[in-house]
Order: structure tokens, then C-alpha cells, then sequence
């Protein structure tokens, strides 16, 4: 009569929990049971599969098709069920079947809600014999955690433990496109019933006296939806299937009878069990964990280990992931496994086409433990004292992140090579200019860093194909972590022919990789994070200007030159400056790199005809291009880029007075500020979701209604305007926005130094957008705004108000949020 479908992502240790305290708690058999599982490639669900045979489990190929394949094969009743719900306590499966036969009326009975779960309808409880029933449709309180939405009673489709008819979920599913995931079946259909009231011929929901049923969020295995256990320390994925692999449990026992008040329950029940055989003596953390990647390194491995295990620094761990060598490597690594501080993990290869580099990374970091994780190749060699030297760092300033330094080159025989392996960068880098540096050129050697382990979680481990994982978290981190360089050399980095970086034919695609991960880069940061010394400018668009072009010769002139992106950079320039001479000249060559020809003659025949060519630079670059066009041979065929002159560069004489970041730009000092700085939130924060493709005048009329107001409010301080941007570039948005407020104040005449504080938002990950809209505490309505934005379920929970209602709803937020921080 019932089956249940539970829908599992990289959680064998919560299944099996489930499994457990399902069987254990209910009649239910393993035979009624489909498990729709996913897995990523080191992560298992063998041990599993092979301990309950009798429970049908289906890895996910197409999400929508595998369901319904279960579907046609599965029982009346569905028992939905998520791989982080735990039952409690004993049910009776009876009951629940009995009161969907019974009453037509009753859409879903539920496993989770009892009247211990608060708050709820109370009186408006319809009682029966073995279960209750109430109108989830007139259940409008709100929810005690989320005041924008309604409480778990009133919340009638979930898949985590509700009983439904199969063919009312037929039936749901005619109403929404074909869901990806179970997050957008739940979220797609949760939200037509909430808005629609649908099956209104089933307006009550049923479940027991007191909850059956609790969900314990232990880890995050999506990137839709935020759980409380996303920053707690050894509940990573891979470090809970560490845990399953070696044995342990989830202590389901820990919440068996409890009376939860709320169905998503804290840290405070959640509990490893150790195996029964397992020594109950821990072995006390080592501070550093070294990790080693290796694959066939059977001519090197050796050296690399000796060069760890004799570091003058004790207090550390050795991991070393094998990629399923298959020379001697394994049989080296047998004569050092004795050592404790060595931990060695063999696995079937990976990594060998070079496209999962990143998670080997991630894999050894996961199965690792030490607050800080020193990275070392399987053909180099740590110095005695590297350890050393870069715990000190550590211990000298808290707020590092990030340490590297200097190394020599080897050779295959170990001989020193004569070339630099320092880059001069390293001694000139700061926080303000190394995201930029770094686009020129990688600085930053992979086998010598040290990095904190919480600074890898929180900018979300290494990713991307290829071998430039780590070219690209230095990339994305560079705004936000805090890094040091070393002056002293502290690794061999080797140089040999079958290295997957300098070895033969890997130059080609290192080129192509960083390429690839230097757009992604450009495509996430805008011009202000790149350029933070914009806002210690005077003038917006001259700054503007002089960023744009700066980068642009960064781009074409780096070790990664990327003409197409340079002309992106230039074009961007000329908006700002559309008679900016050195823009002009440096947009014709890049152009000409291209392969558009005759557009960079264009603009080279433009400049002939200006007083620009009397410049020797752009005269050479006219006259090469005009040569190069006919056909004629030319021995300098090196054309040239135009720099802004410091004195006539706003930007480029605050870059230049600027060693280290200045208050007013706000800029993280470490990793940890960077956490309570992501978005600079206000006391209160308000936002508006523009059209910003309408025009300027209809957008003017809008912020008249609504700046003033705030502008002239007591306590405007505390209140923060933001502008949500997913329309146009952040560049073009801030620029507009700027030229509408300056122009409001001036018509307004309100004073000019009282600039309100307006800040764009948008282009977020999904779970970065989550954070934030939770801050939000109000919309405000304009008369054209973006739909498209405004259809996505994050922004639905946000309260809207009409401007009219501005000054009447500040007073209410002032006083009903006077312990939130200030931000200066």
C-alpha cells in the first residue's frame, strides 16, 4: 500500500540513519523502499547497497525520469524522504493510510508536525481518534524563524516526511516544468500551492499528536538552499563520508523520544558514534596537515617524503592521496607507513586525463585535519625549515590567510637551475592591488603555500577542470583573504619532462586553462574589485576611465595576454572618455591582434587625422599598421601601448600614495572581516529591483519619491538603500545610479555631502543571494521593475511597501531592529 522514495546527494552516513531509524521506528519493510541517490566520484553508496539488498536503489542519471520510473513502479501512497530526516519514535503506518482513506479533504499526512511543534493552530486542531487534522489554508501565522513566511503548518507540499496520494502528485506534476533536483520540486510547487491555494478540495493536512519525525541539517550538499551547518567545523561532505568510511555512525539515538519544538533541529542533537571496535584514545590534532597528490611518481616520491618527515617542525600530519599509481610508487610509500604522522590513501584514478586536479586537491584537504594545510608536489622538496617558517607567520599575525615564498628550481637529477624562481611582484603586492597583479602573472608558487583551512571552506575549495585549480583560487580569493610572502626559499620546485605544468607539451594547456579561468574571473569581479582605489577618487569617471584602461594593458600585456578581453577593457574605457587618447591608440592594437583589421584602421585613420599623431608612440603604431596592411616588410613589427601619464591620472596617483588599504574603502583586512563585510549591511536595509533598461527619466521619478524621504529622516544613518542589478553591467549600474542621485539632490536642493548610502547588489551565487535577501527587511514598490527578478522564490518572502509608506514604515523598523549593528 506504501512506498517510500527517499532522494539522497553524497550523505551515505545520514542514509543510512534514515534507514535505520525508519525500519527500527515502523512496520515498513526495506522492500517498499527506493533510494534516488547521487554521488560524487569518491564518494560511495556500496557499503550500502550491499548491506540492505532489498531496498531498490537508483543512481541518478535525469532526476525528473528516474522519479517518475519509481513512480509507475511504486505503491498508492508515497512516503517522501530526505537523506537528512531522522524518525524519533514509533508510528503506525496504519493510521496514516487509514485517515487519507477515509477523509478525501486531507491532502497530506505528516510525520513531522505534532503539537509539540510551535508555534500551532491550537485550538483550531481538529482531533481524532489517532491523529489531528487543520485547514492549512487559513494557517497564516507566521513562522517563528522567517517572519516573511508561514509557519510549518501552513506549508502543505514537502518531501522530507509527508504521506501523499500518487496520483495527486501526478497531478502536481502537470503544474511545473520538469524539476531538476528534489529542492526545486519541493520549492516549485511549495510556491504554487502557497500563492494559489491550489486543491482546495484538499485543505487539510493530518499528522500525530506529537512529531514522528525531525530534520537535522547536518551538511550542505546543494548550492540553492543555506542550512545551519554550513560553517561547523568536521561536517563537510567528505568529511562525513571520512567518518562512514572508516566505520562511524550517526547517532540517531541521540533525538530517539525528544520534544523538539521546531522541525529543523540544531547541533545540539547531533552525534558521531564511533564503531565498537574502535579505540576510544584520540590522537590529539596536528596543527598542520602537509598534502601530497601523487600519480606514478615513483623517480621522485621519495626524496619528497624524506623532506617532510625531517622537517625541523613536528606538530604535523602527512597526507598522501595516490591516484592509483600503478609503478612503485606504492611500494616506496610501504617503507615510510610505519611513521604516524603518515596517512596513505589509494584510489582508482582520477586525475590522469588532468581534469579532476581539483578534486584531488579537495579530496586530500577533506582527509586531512590541521588547522592550516601546507601544499607540496610529489616531485619537489620541502627545505628542513619550511614548516617552520610559515607556522611562524601564522603565529605572528592571526589575520594571514595565505603564506608562500621562495624556492629554487631542480632539475630531473636535483641539480639547481640558474633561473629566478622569485617574482618582483612578491615584494610589491598588497591588498589592494593583487587581484589586479595576479591577472598579469600567477606570483604565487602552488608547492610552497600554507594556507588556514577555514579560509579554503570559506571561498569554497578549488575548483574548475584543468591544471589551474590553483591559479584560480588565488584568483578568487585575492579580494578577500589576507596574503604573505615569504623572502626565503623554503621548497625545490622540480623542472622535468613529465611534469604536469613545465613538462612537454603542458605549456599549451596551462595557456589555455588560465585563459579560460581568467575570464570567470573577470566575468565575477567587477571594475571596483579589481580597482578599490576608485573610491578614494574624486572624480567617478576619470577613475573609471583610468581603470579600465590600466587593466586592458594588464590583460594584453601578461603572461596570459587576452587580446579579446583587452578590447572588452578599452571599449569600457571610452564610455567613460570617448575622446581618451590612450584608449583610442591601445583599442587599435588590440583589435589588430584580433583579427579585425580594418575596425583597428578605422580608429588608427581617426587619430592620423587629430593632433594624436603628432605623439611618437601612436605615429609608430599608425604607420606599422598601414605597412603591415599593404603587404610591406617591416623589421619592428612590435606595436605599442599608451600608459596614462601619473600627473594627469586621478586613480594613478592615489594607486600611488596608497600602500595599504585606507578606512574609507572598506576593504577586508582577512579573511575573517571579509565575513561580516561580504555585503556591508546597513542597521536597516531596504531594497528596489529596477528595471535599469527603462529610462533614465522614469528611473529619476522613481528615486524622487524615495530619496528624499530618507535624506530628511532623523535616523537616516542607520538605513541602507540597495539596488538590486541583474540587468546590466555593474560598472554601467553604478554610473547611472550616481548620475541620478547627484542630479536629485541638486533639483531637490538637498545638501550634496549627505549623499545617501545606495549600494548595487546582484550576480550572487544562489546561496550568497539567500544571505543577503534574509537581511533584507523591506522592498520597496517602483513603478517599473525587473519581473523577471522579482518571479524568484527568494524574493517572495520580502515584505513590499508602496513609497507613501516610507517614513510611517522607518519608524517601525527603527524600533523593531534597534539591536542590530552599526556599520561606520
Amino acid at each position: 500500500m506504501i512506498s517510500v522514495v527517499l532522494f539522497s546527494k553524497d550523505r551515505p552516513l545520514q542514509t543510512q540513519s534514515f534507514i535505520e531509524s525508519l525500519l527500527f521506528h515502523s512496520e515498513i519493510n526495506q522492500s517498499s523502499i527506493y533510494i534516488l541517490y547521487k554521488a560524487h566520484q569518491f564518494i560511495s553508496y556500496e557499503t550500502l547497497i550491499n548491506k540492505y539488498p532489498n531496498i531498490t536503489w537508483i543512481r541518478e542519471t535525469n532526476f525528473y525520469e528516474d522519479l517518475l520510473n519509481i513512480l509507475q513502479k511504486a505503491e498508492d501512497y508515497i512516503l517522501w524522504g530526505c537523506d537528512d530526516v531522522f524518525y524519533k519514535s514509533n508510528f503506525d503506518i496504519n493510521t496514516c493510510l487509514t485517515a487519507l482513506d477515509a477523509n478525501e479533504n486531507i491532502l497530506a499526512f505528516s510525520l513531522r508536525l505534532g503539537e509539540n511543534i510551535h508555534p500551532n493552530p491550537g485550538d483550531s486542531l481538529i482531533k481524532k481518534d489517532n491523529y489531528l487534522m487543520w485547514d492549512w489554508t487559513e494557517s497564516n501565522f507566521p513562522h517563528p524563524s522567517h517572519p516573511q513566511e508561514v509557519s510549518d503548518w501552513g506549508y502543505p507540499w514537502e518531501v522530507s516526511a509527508s504521506i501523499y496520494r500518487k496520483a495527486d502528485i501526478y497531478t502536481f506534476f502537470n503544474w511545473i516544468e520538469p524539476p531538476q533536483s528534489p529542492n526545486y520540486l519541493e520549492g516549485d510547487l511549495a510556491t504554487i500551492f502557497k500563492n494559489t491555494r491550489a486543491t482546495q478540495s484538499r485543505k487539510y493536512l493530518a499528522c500525530f499528536p506529537l512529531s514522528k519525525a525531525l530534520t537535522l541539517t547536518v551538511n550542505r550538499v546543494q548550492h540553492t538552499h543555506r542550512n545551519v551547518f554550513d560553517a561547523t567545523k568536521d561536517t563537510s561532505p567528505n568529511q562525513l563520508y571520512q567518518y562512514f568510511s572508516e566505520g562511524y555512525k550517526l547517532n540517531w539515538s541521540k533525538f530517539k523520544n525528544c520534544d523538539n519544538s521546531k522541525i529543523h533541529v540544531g547541533s545540539e542533537y547531533f552525534a558521531i558514534e564511533e564503531p565498537s571496535n574502535k579505540n576510544q584514545q584520540h590522537k590529539k590534532t596536528p596543527l598542520v596537515s602537509v598534502i601530497c597528490r601523487t600519480y606514478n611518481r615513483e623517480n621522485f616520491i621519495e626524496e619528497t617524503i624524506i623532506s617532510v618527515l625531517s622537517q625541523t617542525f613536528t606538530d604535523f600530519e602527512f597526507l598522501i592521496l595516490d591516484d592509483g599509481s600503478t609503478d612503485k610508487t606504492r611500494e616506496i610509500l610501504e617503507k615510510y607507513i610505519h611513521d604516524p604522522r603518515i596517512k596513505y590513501v589509494y584510489q582508482e584514478n582520477i586525475g590522469k586525463n588532468l581534469d579532476a586536479f581539483h578534486e584531488l586537491t579537495n579530496r586530500c584537504i577533506a582527509l586531512s585535519e590541521g588547522e592550516l594545510v601546507a601544499i607540496i608536489d610529489s616531485d619537489d622538496i620541502c627545505l628542513p625549515n619550511r614548516l617552520e617558517r610559515q607556522v611562524e607567520e601564522f603565529k605572528t599575525d592571526p589575520d594571514i590567510d595565505i603564506v608562500f615564498s621562495d624556492g629554487y628550481h631542480i632539475d630531473v637529477n636535483g641539480n639547481t637551475l640558474s633561473s629566478d624562481f622569485r617574482f618582483k611582484e612578491s615584494l610589491q603586492f598588497n591588498e589592494l592591488n593583487l587581484p589586479r597583479l595576479l591577472v598579469k602573472k600567477n606570483i604565487i608558487p602552488n608547492p610552497t603555500v600554507m594556507i588556514k583551512r577555514k579560509a579554503i571552506e570559506i571561498m569554497g575549495g578549488f575548483e574548475g577542470k584543468g591544471i589551474g585549480e590553483d591559479y584560480h583560487f588565488w584568483l578568487k580569493s585575492a579580494p578577500f583573504l589576507k596574503f604573505k610572502y615569504i623572502d626565503d626559499k623554503l621548497v625545490k620546485y622540480r623542472i622535468h619532462p613529465e611534469s604536469s605544468s613545465t613538462g612537454v607539451g603542458s605549456q599549451q594547456r596551462v595557456f589555455q586553462e588560465s585563459v579560460k579561468i581568467l575570464w570567470q574571473i573577470r566575468n565575477k569581479f567587477s571594475i571596483f574589485d579589481l580597482y578599490p582605489e576608485i573610491y578614494g577618487c574624486q572624480y567617478r569617471h576619470n577613475a573609471l576611465y583610468s581603470a579600465y584602461l590600466h587593466f586592458g594593458n594588464i590583460v594584453l600585456t601578461g603572461n596570459f595576454p587576452i587580446p579579446q578581453m583587452a578590447v572588452q577593457e578599452y571599449q569600457k574605457a571610452l564610455k567613460n572618455n570617448g575622446q581618451g587618447i590612450e584608449a583610442l591608440n591601445n583599442l587599435a592594437v588590440a583589435l589588430w591582434l584580433t583579427g579585425e583589421q580594418l575596425n583597428s584602421l578605422q580608429i588608427f585613420q581617426y587619430l592620423k587625422n587629430s593632433t594624436a599623431y603628432q605623439i611618437e608612440i601612436v605615429k609608430h603604431n599608425i604607420d606599422l599598421a598601414e605597412q603591415l596592411h599593404e603587404g610591406n616588410v617591416v623589421d619592428n613589427q612590435n606595436f605599442i601601448l599608451l600608459n596614462e601619464q601619473i600627473e594627469s591620472s586621478n586613480l594613478l596617483q592615489v594607486i600611488e600614495t596608497v600602500n595599504c588599504p585606507p578606512a574609507a574603502l572598506s576593504i577586508p583586512s582577512s579573511m575573517e572581516n571579509y565575513l561580516e563585510s561580504e555585503f556591508d549591511l546597513g542597521e536597516i536595509n531596504l531594497i528596489i529591483v529596477p528595471d535599469l533598461e527603462q529610462s533614465e527619466e522614469s528611473l529619476y521619478q522613481d528615486l524622487a519619491e524615495i530619496i528624499p524621504n530618507i535624506l530628511t529622516y532623523q535616523e537616516k544613518s542607520k538605513i541602507k538603500l540597495w539596488v538590486y542589478n541583474n540587468d546590466i553591467e555593474e560598472e554601467d549600474a553604478q554610473i547611472l545610479i550616481s548620475d541620478i542621485v547627484f542630479h536629485l539632490l541638486m533639483d531637490e536642493e538637498l545638501n550634496l555631502s549627505e549623499e545617501p548610502t545606495i549600494s548595487l547588489i546582484g550576480n550572487l551565487s544562489d546561496q550568497s543571494s539567500k544571505l543577503f535577501l534574509q537581511q533584507i527587511q523591506g522592498r520597496i514598490i517602483l513603478s517599473k521593475e525587473n519581473q523577471a527578478v522579482l518571479q524568484k522564490p527568494e524574493f517572495k518572502s520580502i515584505v513590499s511597501y508602496h513609497p507613501q509608506q516610507l517614513v510611517d514604515i522607518l519608524h517601525q523598523l527603527i524600533n523593531v531592529y534597534p539591536l542590530v549593528s552599526v556599520k561606520n
